[in-house]
């Protein structure tokens, strides 16, 4: 058995041997085998998640920043001359403070497409309002205005002959608010609608009605 000493072995009962261990369930023959578990693996506390702070406790997820209707600005070709269009837009203009409007003069699609770019600001996003543009329901454009964040967006609509298409390729978003063909002094009071709407959406207000 080599030179290490031989433990003693008390027989109890017809088949069992004390001294061994075999009079331990856990450690018999018949002990169930457990892989041995690193110790860094028994210290290692648990992965916090990004929510959770140092005392353990699981906290929720920071609220989505709301739209900042400081952050845009709506470049608009031509006056709007009808009264009752104008009425409507000082009402929505008095629900989103900070809402900056430039008008341009009208002209042919080409030059107010040059006044445009020189109007607009290098930290701008250039948002064309068009035919052809994406299409949205007032719940998700809601959540698209919400997930840009910070950046400052310049809405732009054109004159009663449109947009140049080159000003149309050089947007970074194409946005169509109605299929149907409307004046652009309506388009304007329809978009101030829209911007106050998506605000209304993400603070929970009771204006949108799903």
């Amino acid at each position: 058995m080599g030179p290490r000493a031989l433990r003693t072995l008390t027989p109890i009962g017809r088949f069992g041997w004390l001294g061994a261990g075999w009079d331990r369930p856990d450690r018999g023959p018949h002990a169930p085998i457990q892989a041995a578990r690193p110790a860094a693996f028994l210290e290692a506390p648990p992965h916090p998640s990004p929510h959770t702070p140092a005392g353990g406790r699981w906290s929720p997820a920071p609220p989505k920043p709301v739209l900042n209707p400081s952050r845009i600005r709506v470049i608009a070709v031509g006056k709007v001359r009808k009264r009752w269009i104008q009425d409507g837009l000082e009402v929505y203009l008095k629900r989103l403070p900070g809402l900056v409007v430039s008008e341009l003069k009208d002209s042919n699609p080409q030059r107010e497409a040059e006044a445009i770019l020189v109007e607009l600001r290098p930290e701008e996003r250039l948002v064309v309002l068009c035919e052809e543009g994406e299409l949205l329901a007032s719940e998700a454009l809601a959540e698209r205005l919400q997930g840009t964040g910070s950046e400052r967006l310049a809405f732009v609509i054109g004159g009663a002959d449109g947009l140049a298409p080159a000003l149309k390729a050089r947007a970074s978003w194409r946005l169509s608010l109605s299929p149907l063909t409307f004046p652009h002094e309506l388009a304007r009071l329809l978009l101030f609608e829209q911007l106050y709407r998506a605000l209304s959406i993400q603070q929970g207000g009771a204006y949108h009605r799903s």
